[in-house]
């Protein structure tokens, strides 16, 4: 089942908050009924929607399936059918499904080529041919751009290998030869007769026409003869050669041959002319009680389907995106369809269901975005979820009488639609059920008894109209709006409503959308549903009645032009992301009796200055996120915590005054407030989280209170402005990088009478005394004797500090430790050291750099993107090389490795472009993918002789390396191992039957190659750009060019 997801930003912090992605949304098509997700990176919200909103616009969204359940849903992911069936000896085209995603590379692959081969693949599609009966799997890997990043997933499809069809004798066959200046007269027949339907009024729906019996579904006849007027959208195809009768699979109790309908080609001049030629009939495959229509063998081709008398069902996702598909024609003894069977038929005509069919699948016609019109017969009792949704051509529909359940999301998104009559018979409409419609008038029949929300959520909606006779619903005093009687609760409105006196609650979503630029609230209303306001884009004021209680989670989110709102004292709670996105709402009045104020509530604001009141209690996280305007507010004297990201992003603001009973500050509460000027903390603030004022570029001076027991990690990073700080006797809990990327810190003091930290001989630095950690550093830091740690981030950032001397006694320098400091030039490191932390010299000053023989590994990025580093000596000890260790170092031209070390890790050397030459140990094992990727200089390298894999991209754009002995057991060259290397000979040893793809691609120096076994798969692009080479040799023979190569391996 397909789902689908809604995510958008309440937060940006460039660089680091890139947990989720941005959805464009527009005014009309944000969603309702938000439920927070926060994200553990960077403080994002992600919202989970139910429902979207009602459109002005006419905009089909590349959306397919429905949420897994009402409050949660899955992203779009690109997806795979499940299995598809091939014949022995035909070929089939498989369909991936990119679901709106951009895909950037796909690769086929099939478990056993015994059964089914790949005959030819491209981002979308994969030709598979049965090669014999059995089963196999399928394995797709995609590689797409999501949240601006490239994802790579695996799709697994299972290929069912059937033998040949065998067509019946005794059947007839249809044989059409085309001439230039005459028709054949055995060509398919477009006509078909409908009787005629109701014509409406001057001013339709207002009252509710009476439907004939007789009239209520379209009864489709054929002629017997070619007509010779113009097919039009009203017409459907029917065969006259042969007769329907000869097309109907035989229906014996013993097997049979599976039937097939014959195809038919040839010139059709009634067909639309901007409808592609040749007309091809579909050839279908049948259950063998010949009742189920189960494949079709020209899906790719046919244009036109005609589905024999005796067939009572169309199997699930049969002819699915299918973009050939013009016309269909229904038998009248089909009783079901089943799931997604005509989904994304992105050129059907037109949608002519027969009258006894009784059950359809859901999405079974949706993003039909060509068909036109569409007839609903008598006897389908519940249209389902999403059958016709996204049908954006659409013009007419017909619901039949005897139709009882319109589903969820029926019709939502057929942005033509703009006449509907619903039939007496109806009792049921779902949610969404027409949203998004282009319909202006509804009038609701006397036997509905259930209406789902925005169920006809329609931005051009002006008239709604309620039957009289109806007993649950009611528009009284010609309001124009749909009010649930019993509750007197306005549950639908449009743009021309008039709330009455008598209605006491708005419904969720009633007015989403609208066009409205002032709508009065009368003061009887009581209660508000969820984004009863949300996105109306033309509205520009909101006052809320004297009663109300609650103001609800969205309850105008999003509404682009709403500049001020007047909240009573009477409310007591604003709901989250009331107010948010509300990018031109600049005044706001809270009167005295709100406590409690919702997450997001006023998040991307245009908001300059607002007072809370003191009854406010309770201050959500968020609440003013990306007001960048914001320059003054007064906080609640009450309020106790500042809780997560409740200012992040406010740049504008320069001051805050805290009141005394804020005893927490959460994490990211100030952060990238650029202007906040030094603040006077509150005495009774015991915890300041991570991130809290990061990133506060005008701080010069920061006192901690005294009663401050917990500072959480990077609370004042990049605070580049800071010169000084105190840690007092109670501050007990320090976490890594207070102050980290601080340029101008120079001062650090603890008090005396701290019973965790010290300042020891006035080293200028944080100590955990107990053991003895350096844990905070600044650029006039000393490292006292005694010393056993450096711990992560402690000089991170110190871009003045140019020497530091490690005592003896040091064993570990933790991650990042020194990360960044650019002017370090001079560092040596003690054999007492036996734990160097990831990136721990990373983006330093440092010129060289020996690692002692004490260390087990070299870690991860330590000494990454260093400059001006030009000399490594690792001693004998440590048994491998992390991940980038060195990569980036684009000056490094020595490095001296000791035969201890077994593995290189990924990236090992990557770019290092000065790097000449490297010895490698001779006890060497495993090199990891893209070693010397970059490495432009490399000239010479000896692989030791217990390597037997090159990983993809080791030496991938080595432009220097012309010659390069492989040892022996080198059994695997992975993708672009020598991708654009200067490489001019080489000979593959005997262990290598495989040439992975893009191996030698561009390698324009490349002159002979030797290949010492027979190769087995040839990868593509494996020797693409190779335009010098003009001497392959391969089994005793010598090629003169790679195409004469190529020409023999491929046979």
């Amino acid at each position: 089942m397909y789902s689908q997801q809604t995510l958008f930003f309440v937060t940006v912090q460039p660089g680091k908050n890139d947990c989720c992605p941005r959805l464009n949304c527009y005014y009309f098509f944000n969603t309702m009924g938000v439920e927070k997700h926060t994200c553990t990176k960077g403080g994002l919200i992600r919202m989970r929607t139910k429902k979207l909103l009602a459109g002005i616009l006419t905009v089909s969204l590349a959306m397919s399936g429905m949420p897994a359940t009402e409050t949660q849903a899955k992203v779009r992911v690109p997806s795979l059918k499940k299995a598809q069936e091939v014949t022995v000896g035909k070929t089939v085209t498989l369909k991936l499904n990119a679901n709106g995603n951009k895909l950037t590379k796909t690769s086929y692959k099939v478990t056993n080529k015994k059964i089914a081969t790949v005959k030819k693949s491209g981002k979308y599609n994969a030709k598979i041919k049965g090669v014999k009966v059995g089963t196999t799997k399928l394995k797709a890997t995609v590689w797409y751009k999501f949240k601006k990043k490239s994802t790579k997933k695996t799709l697994t499809c299972t290929i069912k290998v059937k033998k040949p069809t065998v067509v019946a004798t005794k059947k007839p066959t249809v044989t059409v030869t085309p001439t230039a200046t005459a028709r054949p007269t055995e060509l398919p027949v477009p006509t078909a007769v409908t009787t005629p339907q109701p014509t409406p009024s001057a001013t339709p729906f207002l009252e509710e026409p009476t439907i004939p019996a007789s009239s209520a579904t379209p009864v489709v006849t054929t002629s017997p003869n070619v007509s010779s007027t113009p097919l039009n959208t009203t017409q459907t195809p029917e065969l006259t050669t042969p007769p329907a009768a000869s097309l109907q699979p035989p229906i014996t109790s013993e097997p049979t041959e599976t039937p097939q309908a014959t195809a038919t080609t040839g010139s059709f001049e009634e067909w639309p002319q901007d409808t592609p030629a040749p007309i091809i009939e579909a050839s279908l495959t049948f259950s063998e009680d010949g009742t189920c229509v189960t494949g079709i063998n020209n899906k790719e081709e046919a244009t036109y389907m005609k589905i024999p008398e005796g067939v009572t069902e169309i199997d699930a996702h049969l002819f699915a995106n299918n973009s050939s598909l013009h016309w269909v024609e229904f038998p009248s003894t089909l009783k079901k369809i089943g799931n997604y069977a005509f989904y994304d038929c992105s050129n059907l005509e037109e949608i002519i269901l027969p009258e006894g069919l009784t059950e359809l699948g859901t999405e079974v016609f949706s993003d039909c975005t060509r068909a036109k019109k569409i007839v609903i017969p008598s006897t389908l009792k519940k249209i389902p979820y999403k059958a016709f949704s996204f049908c954006s051509s659409v013009e007419e529909i017909v619901i039949s009488e005897g139709v009882e359940n319109i589903g969820t999301w029926a019709f939502i998104y057929d942005s033509s639609l703009r006449e509907i009559q619903i039939p007496q018979s109806t009792k049921i409409i779902g949610e969404d059920a027409f949203c998004n419609t282009r319909l202006t008038s509804v009038t609701i029949p006397s036997n509905v008894t259930q209406i789902g929300t925005r169920a006809f959520g329609i931005p051009t909606l002006t008239q709604l109209t309620v039957s009289p006779e109806n007993p649950y619903y009611d528009s009284r005093d010609n309001c124009n709006a749909l009010i649930e009687t019993a509750s007197n609760t306005l549950i639908i409105g449009c743009y021309t409503t008039t709330i009455p006196d008598t209605v006491t609650a708005l419904g969720p979503s009633s007015f989403q959308g609208i066009l409205f630029e002032t709508i009065t609230i009368p003061d009887n209303i009581t209660s508000i549903g969820k984004s009863a306001f949300s996105q109306c884009p033309n509205l520009t004021s909101l006052t809320f009645p004297k009663h109300l209680e609650a103001i609800p989670d969205n309850v105008a989110n999003m509404s682009q032009k709403l500049e001020q709102v007047t909240i009573p004292s009477s409310v007591q709670s604003i709901g989250e992301m009331a107010f948010a996105e509300c990018s031109a709402l600049k005044n706001v009045t809270i009167e005295p009796g709100v406590k409690t104020i919702g997450q997001s509530a006023f998040t991307q604001t245009a908001l300059e200055e607002i007072v809370l009141p003191d009854t406010v209690t309770d201050l959500g996280g968020y609440t003013f996120q990306l007001c960048k305007s914001l320059k003054h507010i007064t906080l609640p004297s009450k309020l106790s915590k500042i809780k997560p990201y409740t200012f992040d992003t406010c740049t504008s603001l320069p001051d805050i005054s805290f009141p005394d009973t804020v005893t927490e500050i959460g994490p990211s509460a100030f952060n990238a407030c650029q202007k906040l000027g030094n603040i006077t903390l509150p005495s009774a603030c015991t915890s300041i989280g991570s991130n809290a004022f990061s990133y506060c570029r005008s701080f010069t001076n920061v006192t901690l209170p005294d009663n401050l027991t917990s500072l959480g990690s990077s609370a004042f990073a990049n605070c580049s402005q800071i010169e000084s700080i105190r840690i007092s006797a109670n501050l007990t809990n320090i976490k890594d990088g207070i102050f980290a990327d601080c340029p101008k810190l120079s001062s650090i003091t603890v008090a005396a009478d701290n019973p965790k930290y010290d300042s020891r001989d006035n080293c200028n630095a944080i100590i955990e005394t107990a053991s003895n950690t350096l844990i905070m550093g600044c650029q006039s830091s000393t490292i006292p004797k005694g010393i056993t740690a450096i711990g992560a981030g402690a000089f991170e950032g110190c871009q003045n500090l140019t020497k530091v001397v490690l005592e003896d006694t040091v064993t570990t320098i933790g991650d990042q430790a020194f990360y960044n400091c650019k002017n370090l030039t001079d560092i040596t490191i003690p054999e007492s050291v036996t734990s160097i932390g990831h990136g721990a010299f990373r983006a330093s000053g440092i010129s060289s750099l020996v690692l002692p023989s004490t260390l087990e590994k070299v870690s991860a990025y330590i000494a990454a993107e260093c400059d001006n580093l030009k000399t490594v000596v690792v001693k004998d000890g440590p048994n491998r090389i992390e991940d980038m260790a060195f990569g980036d170092c684009k000056n490094l031209t020595s490095v001296t490795l000791p035969d201890s070390i077994k593995e290189f890790w990924v990236h090992t050397f990557r770019n290092c472009s000065s790097l000449p030459t490297v010895t490698l140990p001779a006890n060497l094992k495993t090199l990891g993918y893209g070693t010397f990727e970059g490495c432009e200089s490399l000239t010479d390298i000896t692989i030791p002789s217990g390597i037997t894999a090159i990983q993809d991209t080791t030496f991938m754009d080595c432009k220097s390396l012309k010659a390069l002995t492989l040892p022996a057991g080198v059994t695997s060259l992975g993708s672009s191992a020598f991708c654009l290397s200067g490489i001019e000979e080489i000979v593959l040893p005997a262990g290598i039957t495989e040439l992975s793809p893009s191996l030698f691609s561009n390698c324009k120096s490349l002159k002979k190659l030797t290949i010492s076994s027979p190769i087995t798969s040839c990868g593509n692009s494996a020797l693409f750009g190779c335009d010098n080479l003009t001497c392959i040799i391969y089994q005793d023979t010598t090629y003169p060019s790679v195409d004469a190569f190529l020409a023999v391996v491929e046979k």
